[in-house]
């Protein structure tokens, strides 16, 4: 599984980075047919968003969050 973990516009402390890692090992658990993970955190005026995209053999999943 390869992990990629993207920041817009702001800098991902190495501690954020490492919550991801593990967090997104945990996915492992789930499916063994996952392929690649991107993990996309943007900042946008006060609102924080997290996009994960995992991809399958023939699927793509993604999924958005956003904090109030």
């Amino acid at each position: 599984m390869n992990l990629t973990i993207t920041a817009r516009h702001f800098k991902a402390k190495d501690s954020l980075k490492d919550l991801v890692r593990e967090k997104m090992d945990k996915m492992k658990r789930y499916s063994d047919r996952i392929i690649d993970v991107e993990v996309i955190m943007s900042q946008e005026n006060e609102t924080h968003v997290a996009e994960v995209k995992l991809h399958l053999n023939q699927k793509l999943i993604v999924l958005t969050e956003k904090s109030d």
